[in-house]
């Protein structure tokens, strides 16, 4: 465990507003997912959803830091987060979508994959990223009592059971899919809890020691993940390729982008440039995809502000 919990000696109260809107509007807003439109805003939905972010990324968050954990723990915790979101309170990797691309058993693999990718990405490994950039020296401070942390552990507990009973979206065969929601979340976590911690990071070197090239890396990187499992999927075949084949690459490149970030050590330049390079890719996607119709590009235009915050607050 962590030393015993002090508490930070000040914005406690920024520093959870900023991580919990990153998390939100990087994944809701971006993706198209949640209009930004101020009609929106006023459903009961939209605060749920807001809580179910800022308490899920904050619970991974905490559990790093207590238990001294690394990028590669983040990642198969943001994984888990992701289908505990996606199977269990959505219930969009079970639905009867208009999906026949990947769907295999009543699972929407390749769609699942998909939203799981960009939620691991954007509502967990992102924000948690930011965080370090604009809170500097907070990636080793606890943020929460171990009471507020029971708190935020029942809170999210209870929005996810909230989802499970809504009718936004059915299983089509509960009693295989929910076991296998679960059995998937399950797995993840104890691998999360079974990878190492990075006690040994080396600092990047040569041409990958600059920001410039970094973003371009994980810009690429990003762009190639996408394409192989885009989020944009429609009932036609979104590539040449056989969904399984797809499906496999796409988790190797991102398991390839979290190994990288595992054993190296950045500076929060560094992390920044990272980000950016990142979320370049989805802000392509909003601006262009089929996303704009529902405001995504306003959505980018609040992940700037987000990245200007943190680059403020790492040059300050």
């Amino acid at each position: 465990m962590n030393d015993a919990y002090k508490a930070p000696t000040s914005g406690l109260f920024g520093k959870i507003l900023f991580i919990t809107l990153a998390s939100f509007v990087g994944t809701e807003f971006l993706t198209g997912a949640t209009p930004v439109f101020p009609s929106a805003w006023l459903s009961p939905a939209f605060l749920i959803v807001i809580v179910l972010y800022g308490s899920g990324v904050l619970l991974i968050r905490e559990a790093t830091v207590i238990w001294k954990k690394g990028w590669l723990t983040i990642l198969s915790f943001g994984v888990a987060y992701a289908i505990i979101e996606e199977g269990i309170f959505a219930k969009t990797w079970f639905a009867a979508l208009p999906i026949t691309y990947g769907k295999w058993l009543g699972v929407n693999w390749s769609f699942g994959i998909a939203e799981t990718i960009v939620e691991a990405l954007f509502s967990i490994a992102l924000p948690i990223a930011l965080s370090r950039v604009a809170f500097s020296g907070s990636e080793t401070e606890r943020w929460l009592s171990n009471k507020s942390l029971a708190t935020t552990g029942l809170t999210y507990l209870f929005v996810v059971g909230l989802g499970f009973v809504s009718s936004i979206h059915e299983y089509t065969q509960i009693t295989l899919q929910l076991p296998l929601a679960l059995f998937m979340i399950t797995a993840l976590i104890y691998i999360g809890c079974r990878i190492g911690s990075p006690l040994a990071q080396i600092p990047s070197r040569g041409a990958l020691a600059s920001p410039k090239m970094l973003a371009l890396l994980y810009f690429g990187f990003t762009l190639v993940t996408f394409l192989l499992a885009p989020l944009w999927m429609t009932p036609a075949p979104p590539h040449p390729l056989p969904p399984s084949l797809a499906g496999f690459l796409a988790i190797i490149v991102l398991i390839l982008m979290f190994s990288f970030l595992h054993k190296t050590s950045f500076s929060n330049r560094q992390l920044f440039a990272i980000v950016s390079g990142i979320a370049s890719v989805m802000f392509l996607v909003s601006i262009f995809g089929p996303q704009n119709r529902v405001g995504a590009p306003f959505g980018v235009i609040m992940y700037l502000g987000l990245l200007a915050i943190a680059w403020r607050g790492m040059r300050h």
